[in-house]
């Protein structure tokens, strides 16, 4: 270890201090963080960061004094600063002070031994074996994602370490200064694999062997004087800035990193700290500075080094630790550690009371000391907030039933409510379910009124309301867990059986429902577990594994659901199932290694191909160089690269040899040159071919034809030439091209990670429940296993794409518990609902015209669309006020109802209806031709005038007009298309009704082509001349006040003298000419010069959203040109969103999953806006990696009024929560609705209401929003 690190080792501690110096003090600080060299410190108040910032950097002899525990005495020290950050201040002791680290040492030892007592106190909370076994599971199941998380963050340090770099060159004071940054950006590129790998790999490797892993932090620190004195102020500088990016990391995690060490020790059964803990801050930054060691950057370049460590990576940590608690959580280690009050105070606290007993406290810090990014906002994981979310799913329960007018809405409460025992004895000795498919038996309510009358007889006593309800959403509960499981009735039967267990928990103190953790739920889970395993059983082994399982069962039920029987038979159902489960686990990885093999087989031959047709093209080469390629040496080839890579000498030497046997062979048009030492190449290539396992006599004679020819003099005969082809070792083109599926089945493919469950058609159609084991690297190969781990299909892309595509059940995902999926499929049933009254017409069930309007948008926004002519048609009655004069409203309704089905008896998919108000209609015919068209609604109004509506007793004869409009993407916005339906609707009127008007390319259309060519030339003389303005408007947290708020980029047209164009009044002719990928690019640019100019602005806010438009998304130069942008090193990604409405996400699936995949691996954050159409499927948007959705404004904007969308918001936010979503509210437009949006839970609001938009170049965030 070299001597910088061992003279320097971090120490952490919390412990007060105060600073003295000419002029000023005392001031009062924090002591973070120590060595032996000096401190670092934290100011108390406003007015020492002040102070101490205006003495400046190593001008000032200061006075640092502070308690000493060890000696009771205070002491004081001469130091100097040395370093001056936005986090604090380093300082640099005048001489060595042993005494004084020494009690320092002491007091971060006494913290140490708090956490001894914090594990000594979890331990005596025993988890289980079976909880042990899924804690020890849950650990390597993180693997992935912390390898994930690693990989992310990794590229983005070394990007962002490389941009960092070279801005400081430009801006280095001195010319040895530049030139050591630009050798450390020179060092990052040329290792830049390394870095990434070493450390990643370290950190898994760690992670696998947690409690053994540890950083002694007192390794070879009991240093002499003399070797102290040895030790530059170089070396101190180091420890400071590992100090300072760490002590940064460990503020912004500090709860999540203290549940995780305490889970971990439970685990590996010793304590675990920051130094034992493979992916802390601290062990991050001991990974990188060993890689500094060995590749030995400039000092200068260092620092860079490590800031742009700690900002791309150290300081993004606290995503990775939620996402680890929660799956500790899930498996059952310290599953209520969040809910508990502190355990450890402050050991300053603890030695202002009591000095003597120091061991009694322990360092925690609370400190919210500021960090370069303290807004950025972390998204709750999958899973998180259970009773959020039962209180969401009862809630909306409870609106579905009083909409379609339930029962236990109306009835009124009993007499003489059962008391919670009675209710419970009675659901205890209810007789048990039926578990036969299709078998009827009366509400559970009824059989629980009928139980308690039976226990308790009289008059009077019965249900109270909230009960009835509490077993209805039970009973709903537990209707539909599971129902198709392929285990031969087993799940069922005994889920069946445990429901009046469950009843009686949830009548005696409502823990079934509003509670996940009970034994019944574990052993529930493990039913669904055992369930997965007697699926995958072979039928033969079925009933063998059925009774091993049985007994365990039994036993918990005849016990009356006994906690101790149920965690008891939960135990022995995942000890009866281990084995299969290994098995499985097993058949799945042998699957991936060779899918692996085989496709690093497959990228070596291409290599190998690519290498080879550089040097000898398509065409005529020497014969006996292309026997030797074709029966040997390209072979030897791909193992040499599947071996030691391109990069290696062997590679190299294995193509020079083709180069020099081409050059001395020769040809009529080349002349041959000789050939150097030629023994030694035969013996190369003689040895070479010999581990192919050629035979010797194939390799003699090869290698004697060679030495024959290049034995020829220079001006000898040639050899006789051969034709060179290259292998084509990709695979044949599909019958079904990628091209010709839609945008969003090819999107819900390329979306599946390994390890997600499908339902997929076998041969006969049959939808089968599969794995996805293993996905190539250009995502376009997929290998499944079925549930016993077995190889079950491969599919490439287009194929899996168009098998999703025709199913509409995506199937479960049988990775989550049980009990958790049932319920998120419950909160997205009523979701669905929800949905479906948003986007249909109450009275005729047709789409209504919100709904209409997105099908509209989502085809003028499809990449494919270009070219494709639709037709839209709106039908209106001729005089309907007749009708409703004539039967009355009700019998207009039914008219109108009956109206409806006549339109529905011809929709299919390329037909969709719906009813935009009052007596008139629209049909969208997608992919169709005007004539088509034409015939279409000839046939319908000749249908509406024979159809007599109404009853026989008042029959009611009907004529309607119709207005017809042929569009595509380029002749109409939407806007524009119903502008003219309604245009064209009207001159059917006028000329009498029952007819049709067709619009045609007339001068109004020219006019209004003509107005949309000339906003678009104005965006192309704006983009030249600068007549573009950006605008922001303020998105603001609404449940942490310490979050920095965000901004959304807006644009808009300077127009003269007048007010500026909104984008709403020049957004749709700039896409109609396809110019939007010029205006998204240059408000990248002109961002990202925003935020180099202003560096204060931009430590005040959390994050810049900006826009991205669907054309952008399908610009192939877009990503080069944002990359090129990142590189320069300006910003840092993790300040940069980028937004794309749901519409276009959708419409562009395919490519938008990729390219948020790639913005992701930059270190950007992804937006979902106007989110809420309907049109996403949340089976594959959980596998969109967004980080917001902000929920469209048109459920917002009203939600203060009667009959708001009040239930909608509140299950969209839930269920973006559960998909680790963070929900952002627009159109927040008063104070009313943000208190409104604040209780429902929702993470952010943005609209007028919170802040008017103002210029980009106005924001102060420090300023304005400073508390």
């Amino acid at each position: 270890m070299n001597r910088e690190r061992r003279q320097y080792q971090r120490k952490a501690v919390t412990w007060d201090a105060d600073l003295s110096g000419p002029g000023f003090g005392p001031l009062a600080f924090e002591i973070t963080d120590f060595c032996d060299g000096g401190l670092f410190l934290v100011p108390a108040t406003r007015t020492a960061d002040n102070q101490l910032r205006q003495q400046g950097v190593g001008t000032t002899r200061i006075r640092v004094g502070l308690a000493d525990p060890v000696s009771g005495r205070r002491r004081q020290v001469e130091a100097t600063v040395v370093r001056v950050s936005e986090q604090g201040f380093g300082i640099a002791f005048a001489a060595l002070q042993p005494e004084l680290t020494g009690a320092l040492d002491t007091i971060a030892a006494s913290a140490r031994s708090a956490q001894s007592a914090a594990f000594a106190a979890d331990k005596r909370k025993p988890i289980g074996r079976e909880q042990q076994r899924r804690g020890r599971d849950a650990l390597r199941q993180c693997v992935d994602l912390i390898g994930s998380f690693l990989d992310g963050r990794l590229q983005a340090f070394t990007s962002q370490a490389e941009g960092a770099l070279f801005q400081a060159a430009e801006t280095a004071a001195s010319n040895p200064v530049q030139a050591a940054h630009f050798g450390g950006i020179r060092m990052l590129k040329k290792h830049r694999h390394q870095f990434t790998h070493d450390i990643r790999e370290l950190a898994v490797a760690n992670w696998l062997d947690i409690g053994r892993f540890a950083i002694n932090p007192e390794q070879d620190v009991a240093a002499t004087a003399d070797q102290l004195s040895l030790v530059d102020e170089g070396d101190f500088e180091d420890w400071l800035q590992r100090s300072e990016v760490i002590s940064r990391a460990e503020t912004r995690a500090i709860r999540s990193l203290r549940y995780l060490h305490r889970r971990l020790a439970v685990i590996a059964d010793t304590p675990i700290d920051e130094y034992s803990n493979p992916i802390s801050p601290v062990a991050l930054c001991h990974h990188l500075a060993d890689q500094l060691a060995i590749f030995r950057p400039d000092r200068a370049s260092k620092g860079v080094i490590y800031q742009s460590f700690g900002k791309a990576l150290l300081n993004q940590l606290g995503v990775l630790y939620d996402g680890i608690n929660e799956r500790l959580r899930e498996a059952g280690v310290l599953p209520d550690l969040e809910d508990e009050r502190l355990y450890i105070s402050k050991v300053r606290d603890a030695h202002r009371s009591r000095p003597s007993e120091l061991d009694q406290g322990a360092v925690e810090r609370e400190s919210g000391a500021s960090t370069d990014d303290p807004g950025v906002a972390q998204a709750p994981l999958p899973g998180s907030g259970f009773g959020s979310l039962y209180r969401t799913v009862r809630d909306l329960f409870r609106a579905s039933r009083q909409e379609a007018g339930g029962e236990a809405a109306a009835e009124a409460p009993p007499a003489h409510p059962a008391t919670p025992q009675l209710a419970s004895q009675a659901a205890a000795s209810l007789p048990m379910p039926p578990a036969e498919a299709g078998t009827q038996a009366p509400p559970l309510r009824e059989q629980l009124q009928n139980q308690i009358q039976t226990l308790q007889p009289g008059e009077g006593v019965g249900l109270a309301p909230e009960q009835v309800e509490s077993v209805d959403l039970l009973e709903s509960w537990f209707s539909e867990l599971r129902p198709d499981v392929e285990d031969g009735g087993f799940f069922r039967e005994w889920s069946h059986r445990l429901v009046p267990l469950a009843l009686a928990e949830e009548m005696r103190d409502g823990s079934f429902l509003q509670q996940r953790d009970r034994p019944i739920h574990q052993l529930i889970d493990a039913l669904d577990r055992a369930a997965n395993a007697m699926a995958a059983a072979r039928p033969a082994d079925r009933e063998s594994l059925r009774a091993r399982l049985t007994p365990a069962l039994e036993q918990a039920v005849a016990a009356g659901g006994a906690a101790e029987q149920l965690a008891e038979a939960a135990e022995a159902l995942d000890s009866g199932i281990e084995r299969s489960r290994k098995i499985v686990d097993a058949g799945m990885e042998r699957v991936r290694q060779a899918c692996e093999g085989s496709q690093r087989l497959s990228l070596a031959r291409e290599c190998v191909e690519e290498a080879l047709l550089a040097r000898l093209g398509e065409g005529e080469i020497p014969s006996p160089l292309l026997r030797l390629i074709e029966e040997g040496w390209r072979n030897h080839l791909v193992l040499v690269e599947l071996r030691h890579g391109q990069d290696s000498a062997q590679w190299q030497r294995g193509l020079k040899a083709v180069d020099i046997l081409l050059a001395g062979l020769g040809s009529e048009d080349v002349p041959r040159r000789r050939v150097k030492e030629p023994q030694k190449l035969f013996a190369y290539i003689h040895q070479a071919l010999a581990q192919t396992n050629r035979p010797p006599a194939e390799i003699g004679a090869l290698v004697g034809e060679l030495e024959r020819w290049l034995a020829e003099p220079l001006d000898g005969p040639y050899p006789p030439s051969g034709r060179f082809e290259a292998v084509e070792v990709g695979q044949a083109a599909e019958p079904t091209s990628a091209e010709e599926l839609p945008e969003e089945w090819l999107g819900r493919a390329k979306l599946l990670n390994p390890g997600d469950w499908v339902q997929l058609p076998d041969s006969e159609g049959t939808p089968t429940t599969l794995r996805l084991a293993w996905v190539s690297r250009g995502r376009d190969r997929f290998v499944f296993v079925n549930r016993a781990g077995q190889r079950a299909a491969e599919l490439k892309l287009p194929e899996l794409a168009l098998a999703l595509g025709e199913l509409d059940d995506p199937g479960e995902d049988l990775n989550t518990p049980a009990t958790m999926r049932r319920w998120q499929d419950m909160l997205l049933k009523l979701n669905r609902q929800l949905s479906h009254q948003a986007t249909h017409d109450p009275l005729t069930g047709l789409l209504n015209r919100k709904a209409m309007q997105r099908r509209i948008r989502y085809l003028l926004e499809h990449p494919k669309a270009t070219g494709m002519q639709h037709v839209f048609c709106q039908f209106a009655m001729d005089d309907f006020k007749v009708v409703n004069n004539t039967v009355g409203h009700e019998g207009g309704d039914e008219t109108l109802r009956q109206v409806a089905e006549l339109l529905q008896d011809e929709a299919g998919k390329r037909l969709l209806i719906a009813r935009m108000g009052g007596d008139e209609f629209a049909v969208l015919m997608v992919r169709t031709k005007a004539d088509d068209a034409r015939t279409y609604v000839e046939r319908q109004l000749a249908r509406l005038r024979e159809r007599r509506f109404g009853t026989e007793r008042q029959p009611i004869r009907l004529t309607a007009s119709a207005g017809l409009v042929p569009f595509d993407r380029k002749s109409h916005d939407e806007e524009a298309l119903l502008r003219d339906a309604d245009n064209a609707v009207f001159r059917a009127k006028e000329s009498g009704g029952n007819r049709y008007h067709i619009v045609r390319p007339d001068d109004a259309d020219l006019a209004d082509l003509q107005l949309s060519m000339n906003q678009a030339t104005r965006v192309d003389l704006a983009l030249e001349s600068g007549g573009l303005q950006l605008r922001c408007q303020r998105i603001m947290p609404l449940q942490d006040a310490q979050l920095l708020p965000m901004f959304e980029v807006l644009i808009s047209l300077a127009d003269g003298d007048k007010e500026n164009l909104r984008p709403d009044q020049f957004i749709p002719a700039a896409e109609r000419f396809g110019r939007m990928p010029a205006l998204d690019r240059w408000v990248i640019r002109e961002v990202f010069d925003w935020y180099q100019a202003n560096p204060d602005s931009v430590r005040g806010l959390g994050a810049l959203s900006i826009n991205l438009s669907g054309q952008t998304l399908n610009d192939v130069g877009f990503l080069d040109y944002l990359k090129s942008q990142f590189d320069s090193g300006r910003v840092d990604s993790a300040k940069i969103c980028f937004e794309v409405t749901e519409t276009a996400a959708m419409a562009n699936l395919a490519v938008a999953a990729d390219l948020i995949r790639e913005l992701k691996q930059l270190g950007c954050r992804f937006a979902l806006d106007d989110f809420g159409s309907g049109l996403s499927s949340y089976s594959y948007l959980k596998n969109l990696p967004a980080d917001f959705l902000k929920i469209d404004g048109e459920f917002i904007r009203d939600l203060d009024s009667p009959g708001s969308d009040d239930a909608m918001v509140r299950s969209i936010h839930e269920l973006c929560h559960h998909l680790g979503k963070v929900t952002v509210a627009e159109f927040v437009e008063s104070d009313s609705i943000r208190r409104r949006l604040q209780s429902i839970g929702l993470d952010y609001a943005q609209g007028f209401g919170i802040e008017r938009p103002i210029l980009l170049e106005d924001l102060e965030p420090n300023a304005m929003y400073a508390t």
